[in-house]
């Protein structure tokens, strides 16, 4: 074989070689990343799982909420009513004193 092909022959080699050591270093990365993955396609449906009960317990509250809104509203109007009961009372012996000047 000719000398300069061995150096040709040498060198594709020495890239060819660190080629496949990139690839493989690639390739670890993709395992991992693959194992990762894999992880939390285990983990999903378990949160998905927790997320659909919170759901049903913040509809059952929004639900309590609503139940209660006209009970609140009856309250409110009756504390209404009762504050300007207050009001008046006490406002009614200022307006008599200063009326009677």
């Amino acid at each position: 074989m000719v000398p300069w092909r061995l150096g040709f022959f040498e060198q594709r080699n020495r890239y060819l070689f660190g080629t496949k050591e990139v690839l493989c270093a690639q390739m670890g990365v993709l395992s991992k990343e693959e194992c990762r993955l894999s992880e939390q396609a285990r983990v999903l449906p378990k949160e998905e799982s927790r997320l659909s009960e919170q759901k049903c317990t913040l509809s059952k509250e929004e639900s309590s909420l609503y139940k209660q809104g006209p009970i609140l509203s009856k309250q409110q109007g009756v504390l209404s009513k009762e504050r300007a009961a207050l009001l008046s009372h006490i406002l009614a012996p200022h307006t008599k004193s200063s009326s009677l000047k």
